[in-house]
């Protein structure tokens, strides 16, 4: 549904306009959500894990949380009786929700619970009070954060415990937790919090390693605390980011010392609630703030480019809590929106862009040695950003040969390459080749796509080449489906 909704957009509004006014537009997703929306989540298999305050979800009923797969609504059991704030998948495809309901699946199973697909079950005695941020480490541990007297809790399998411990003189959280984030080494950053040293030193941001909290020290020169975080995120390029509602700023960045403002960060009253990345780098801060500035007012969702942040539209009219990144190059957002651009919504819209990016399988791969040979693409080609595609069906002997082209071809491989096996058909004219070195039978490709307007609507064709070697030489050849690119804008 999503990307129908998408390409409906891109009919009606991108036809009408040239490619220099690509542009992304805001929409409400019919049938939304009768409350809130706090939570969005896309789990492994696809799905989108949706959670908040509601009890009807796209039309269908829903307690609080549910399942999503783009088309059909499915929910958790009966649900819990209360206001999800988080949720999370385990490993093994388990969901953990916190908040601060009381019963799940109509159980006294209050704040924390645990749906493994058929049933929910508790943790232990749970956590005591409500929860308001769920995060795991690698080592499989869970951690709850939120308004019970420990502030954070970790679970290993079998108890909980406190992680209120520092080398400070007088260690522990002294404000309930908002926020929590697993940074790519495994380390826990929190917020919402003050740690309390010595007299006067507040740290309202800390890092935990598994055995210690180190403060994180606020902006200005002092380790005094200076606001709280509503959500962390962890840039591409590795830069940790947090968004809230502090004096001057809605979203600051770590430097590996101290926060400080984001370079063109604004503040605007009611704060910033979540951040996400686009596919060409560019960021979108969604919450509750109005923001008025010479010739352009913001409301509710905002999006940086080239250090400037510029509305989506006339924004959104509530509160925007959430946002999701799709594959398909929407962004999903939740909240407790009633307008977005001038058009009625219930909890749920989409960012659309009006030039979207496409991949299509064409033609077929032929059969290797190591099995059928097939390319799919993992992300799309926007400006700006670097797409990406996986061939699968390698033998362990062979590498792969990127085939880039810039116009369709249907030529049978054996007849220009007589190792070539049968049925295999070159489908891209050759123009650019590149060597991907093969693991575990696949090999990746990366495009970069160059931020130059005048590609949007470009097509391009990816095929990857199966070059298989002996004691001999060249053994054996076959080749891929290939993957129809068409260059967008968001």
């Amino acid at each position: 549904m999503l990307r129908a909704l998408a390409t409906i957009v891109a009919c009606t509004v991108g036809a009408t306009v040239a490619i220099a006014q690509c542009t992304t537009v805001i929409v409400p997703v019919p049938g939304g959500a009768n409350g809130p929306v706090s939570v969005l989540r896309r789990l492994a298999n696809g799905d989108i894990l949706v959670a908040g305050n509601f009890t009807s979800l796209l039309g269908l009923n829903a307690n609080r949380v549910a399942r999503w797969n783009g088309f059909t609504v499915t929910p958790f059991g009966t649900g819990v009786d209360g206001r999800v704030n988080d949720a999370i998948e385990l490993p093994n495809g388990d969901i953990v929700v916190g908040g601060e309901f009381t019963t799940a699946g109509g159980a006294p199973i209050p704040f924390i619970a645990r749906w493994n697909g058929s049933a929910w079950s508790g943790f232990g005695p749970g956590t005591g009070g409500s929860v308001a941020s769920l995060a795991t480490r690698p080592n499989g541990e869970i951690y709850a954060g939120g308004a019970f007297v420990e502030r954070v809790l970790r679970w290993d399998g079998t108890s909980w415990s406190s992680i209120g411990v520092s080398p400070f003189p007088f260690p522990g959280f002294i404000w309930p937790v908002a926020a929590m984030h697993t940074l790519p080494n495994g380390d826990l950053v929190v917020s919402g919090t003050v740690v309390y040293g010595a007299p006067g030193a507040f740290y309202d941001m800390v890092r935990w390693d598994g055995t210690t909290l180190h403060p994180m020290p606020g902006l200005g020169s002092s380790p005094q605390g200076s606001g709280q975080a509503a959500r962390f995120t962890t840039l591409r390029d590795g830069t940790l980011c947090a968004v809230g509602a502090w004096t001057g700023a809605m979203i600051v960045q770590w430097n590996g010392v101290s926060w400080s403002p984001m370079p063109g960060a604004f503040s605007a009253f009611g704060g910033a609630h979540d951040l996400c990345e686009l596919p060409d780098g560019d960021l979108v801060m969604c919450g509750g703030f109005f923001y008025i500035a010479p010739n352009q007012q913001a409301r509710g969702i905002v999006r940086r480019h080239n250090g400037a942040w510029s509305p989506f539209g006339s924004g959104i009219t509530g509160f925007a809590h959430c946002l999701l990144p799709l594959p398909t190059g929407e962004v999903l957002v939740g909240g407790s929106m009633t307008v977005v651009d001038g058009q009625p919504a219930q909890g749920l819209a989409l960012l659309v862009p009006t030039c979207p990016a496409a991949a299509t399988p064409t033609g077929s791969g032929c059969i290797g040695s190591g099995g059928p040979l097939a390319l799919v693409a993992t992300s799309l080609p926007y400006l700006g950003s670097i797409q990406r595609s996986r061939a699968t069906g390698l033998p362990p002997n062979a590498f792969g040969i990127g085939i880039l082209g810039y116009s369709a071809l249907a030529l049978p491989l054996a007849a220009v390459l007589p190792p070539a096996l049968p049925g295999c058909t070159l489908l891209a004219t050759p123009d650019q080749l590149t060597l991907l070195p093969a693991n575990g039978g696949a090999v990746t490709t990366a495009l970069a796509v160059p931020p130059v307007p005048a590609l949007v609507g470009a097509v391009l064709r990816q095929q990857v080449a199966s070059i298989e070697f002996g004691a001999s030489g060249i053994t054996a050849i076959a080749t891929t489906n290939a993957v129809r690119l068409t260059i967008g804008s968001f």
